[in-house]
C-alpha cells in the first residue's frame, strides 16, 4: 500500500542486501503447498488492502538452476489513495 500511496515503485523478491550494502541474488521458491508465490501474494494484497490496489502482472525470472525465481512487481501510484491494510496488527 505504501507504493500506491506515494509515487509507486518496484517490489523485487529474491534479492537480499548483504552487510556491505551489496546485493545477492538468492531467488525465492516458485510455490509453496501447491500454490504459486505470485498467486499467494496477489490474494493477500487483494484480500487485505482497501481500497483495492491495481497493478500489472508481475514478471517472473527463472533462475538458471533449481526451482527458484526472482519476482518483480511494479506498483504504480494510485489515484484512489489512501490505501490501508484492513487486517489488524498482531
Amino acid at each position: 500500500s505504501s507504493f500506491a500511496n506515494t509515487n509507486g515503485g518496484y517490489l523485487i523478491l529474491g534479492v537480499k542486501e548483504n552487510n556491505d550494502k551489496a546485493f545477492q541474488i538468492t531467488g525465492v521458491n516458485k510455490s509453496d503447498n501447491n500454490k504459486s508465490l505470485v498467486e499467494w501474494i496477489n490474494q493477500s494484497v487483494h484480500g487485505n488492502v482497501e481500497p483495492k490496489i491495481y497493478y500489472p502482472d508481475p514478471k517472473e525470472i527463472e533462475m538458471p538452476e533449481g526451482d527458484k525465481v526472482i519476482i518483480v512487481y511494479y506498483i504504480p501510484e494510485s489515484s484512489r489513495k489512501p490505501h490501508f491494510s484492513n487486517r489488524p496488527l498482531s
